[in-house]
């Protein structure tokens, strides 16, 4: 029985990885245009308060929400896939606090910023270390395994979403005893 959980774990492992890369495959493939038909106005912040209560589940987390009222034209799956990998991240390490900040910043006369950001108060990534972690299948701490750790994908796959959304994913420790990732979105 025991070799029996042992295989249907690694089959999950397997089922998880294959997915992983075909999502960030597709993300990094040439853009097509049929793409352009599947933009939507989404009404951001009512979007990430819907993404933030489907995924923080029974988490014992407080999560602090500052969300401004912004609508970007995107691909939702581009969102979501950004979104959710950067909110994902942030519950597995953070230790007791994850705040999510949507704010615009109108610094060009045709277009303004949408800046999202996801900081959690978990033990911080050292600064060496900030382009590793958008690398495919890089983990900075090697004592993590796969029940802590995942793939090694998540973040990689957020990248590439955001550069799908025309966007930009950044890594800072402004806050001390905060890692804050943000994407910075042209509207």
């Amino acid at each position: 029985l025991a070799l029996l959980d042992n295989i249907d774990e690694y089959i999950d492992d397997i089922e998880l990885l294959t997915s992983q890369v075909l999502t960030f495959s597709k993300l990094n493939a040439v853009q097509n245009t049929h793409e352009k038909q599947k933009l939507q106005c989404v009404q951001l912040d009512e979007y990430i308060r819907s993404r933030v209560r489907h995924l923080h589940g029974d988490a014992e987390l407080d999560i602090v929400l500052n969300l401004t009222t912004a609508e970007l034209k995107c691909d939702p799956a581009y969102l979501r896939l950004m979104f959710d990998n950067i909110f994902k991240n942030a519950l597995k390490y953070a230790h007791s606090q994850v705040k999510v900040t949507l704010a615009l910043s109108n610094t060009h006369p045709q277009s303004s910023l949408i800046m999202l950001t996801v900081e959690d108060d978990g033990c911080g990534i050292d600064k060496q270390d900030f382009d590793t972690v958008f690398l495919p299948f890089a983990r900075v701490d090697k004592s993590r395994n796969q029940e802590t750790g995942g793939l090694g994908l998540g973040l990689a796959i957020a990248k590439a979403a955001t550069r799908r959304l025309q966007g930009e994913l950044v890594l800072d420790t402004e806050t001390i005893g905060y890692e804050k990732i943000g994407a910075i979105v042209s509207n």
